[in-house]
């Protein structure tokens, strides 16, 4: 499913995706927080929330702690995050440039110390992909946390940057978690798919895709444009990370040693 918003953002909270009006993603709050120095933006729903910025310079100023951040863009920068749980509220005021974020919230009523994550904090960042299926699924991959390193979150979220060309989630995989992706391109005239199922949407800078759980999904770069894809998706409440499983017919490709076209012979 392909959601519809606005953009450019507007100051202040724009929310692509909400709760109670997209059940189907089980929860899940999803929100582009544009601020500069005339326009800040408080964080107070009594949720679990997940701050990352993306470009700019903002201070967060939460529970007593203030601290500033600045990112450039998120292909070549590595990411910064402020976890908050549900009774934590935190100020976002921007620098001099307007400055653009991603928030993302769900409930949670388990108690945990909110926390700021700095780039050498995240769970891993890795570059993946690049010895295998000839380098067609080479990218960057980071994660921010998961139940190994925060075991009360509801969330799991990260971003992936693909190379030119190159695909993200090969083979395609599916998982009983909903899922939400949100693109942007470099340079922004940029494109890609989603594939969900037999369903394929074309994305673009800014667009953001929903995928249901059970649906298998997969995601392609075009050449010449690099695709920032962020993830987010919410965690069952069974104390567990999520469990996920190879297309059966596609699943050979996920060997190191698979052999391929030219080398592969003909059937």
């Amino acid at each position: 499913m392909k959601y519809s918003h606005i953009s450019p953002f507007s100051y202040g909270l724009n929310h692509l995706v909400i709760d109670s009006l997209n059940p189907e993603l089980m929860g899940l709050n999803f929100a582009i927080a544009k601020v500069n120095t005339d326009h800040a933006v408080v964080l107070d729903s009594e949720q679990e929330k997940l701050v990352v910025l993306l470009s700019g310079s903002v201070t967060y100023d939460w529970d007593g702690q203030k601290i500033t951040v600045k990112r450039s863009d998120p292909f070549h920068e590595s990411p910064t995050a402020l976890h908050l749980n549900s009774e934590s509220v935190c100020r976002i005021t921007g620098g001099g440039e307007d400055a653009e974020l991603i928030v993302v919230s769900t409930e949670n009523a388990a108690h945990f110390a909110s926390k700021f994550y700095s780039s050498e904090d995240l769970a891993s960042e890795e570059l993946v992909g690049e010895e295998v299926l000839d380098g067609k699924t080479k990218r960057i991959k980071r994660v921010f946390f998961d139940r190994n390193t925060c075991q009360e979150t509801n969330l799991f979220c990260g971003e992936l940057v693909n190379y030119p060309g190159c695909w993200a989630c090969f083979p395609p995989h599916l998982h009983f978690e909903p899922e939400i992706y949100y693109y942007r391109f470099l340079p922004e005239s940029g494109y890609g798919f989603s594939e969900q199922g037999d369903e394929v949407f074309k994305v673009k800078h800014n667009d953001l895709v929903g995928i249901e759980d059970g649906k298998t999904h997969s995601q392609s770069t075009a050449p010449g444009y690099a695709g920032f894809i962020f993830w987010a998706q919410k965690l069952q409440d069974n104390g567990k990370n999520i469990d996920y499983h190879l297309v059966k017919e596609h699943a050979w490709l996920d060997d190191p040693a698979a052999t391929f076209f030219p080398e592969k012979p003909s059937i």
